[in-house]
């Protein structure tokens, strides 16, 4: 057992454990996705490294060594990307859609089908039957840049701050400033320019 706080101890253990949070790291940034599907990340990033060639098993996978038999790689898809789940077997009426735009989500762990998420109900779908379009991204598509941080507000609220210590200062800031600043009320009764502020 190794001492509490020591990692260095736990070499193999620290290994694959970097190696799945790299794994799960790539996933969500190649799709835009937010940290908070990263269960989904380490599920589909556990279903990539069993059937990885590794070293450790002269250049075998998991799978093999686990089953016996080679894994097949046909069933494998961008994590992340866009897909379209058959919903004809679902639908109220025929008249609905037979499909919805999703994302996909990974590889169910009971079922032989693909979990797709549906932005529009937030729900999870499993299904066998699923379009894949591997080159674009919902999320990437829904991500708004953050505003850049701007410094106006504080500077208002100093010169605000500096106006209620001292209401003589307003006559020092400038007109487009002071008049935003303060109602016409105050600005009358003590700047000397009451012409030009009306």
């Amino acid at each position: 057992m190794s001492c509490p706080y020591t990692s260095a101890q736990n070499g193999k253990a620290e290994r694959i454990i970097r190696t799945i949070n790299n794994v799960v790291h790539s996933l969500l940034f190649q799709a835009s996705m937010p940290p908070s599907y990263w269960v989904e990340a380490l599920s589909t990033a556990t279903v990539l490294l069993k059937i990885l060639p590794t070293k450790t098993l002269q250049f075998f996978t998991p799978h093999f060594a686990l089953f016996a038999k080679l894994p097949t790689y046909d069933h494998l898809w961008v994590f992340g990307c866009k897909c379209y789940p058959n919903l004809s077997a679902t639908a109220s009426h025929k008249l609905a859609p037979r499909s919805a735009l999703c994302v996909f989500l990974g590889y169910s762990a009971h079922h032989k089908g693909y979990r797709c998420l549906d932005l529009s109900s937030n729900r999870v779908i499993i299904s066998r039957h699923v379009i894949f379009d591997e080159t674009t991204f919902s999320f990437a598509e829904r991500h708004v840049p953050a505003p850049q941080p701007t410094w106006n507000f504080l500077i208002l609220l100093m010169m605000w701050c500096q106006l209620l210590l001292d209401p003589r200062t307003l006559c020092t800031l400038p007109h487009f400033v002071s008049c935003r600043l303060v109602s016409q009320h105050l600005r009358r009764s003590c700047c000397p320019c009451r012409s030009l502020c009306g």
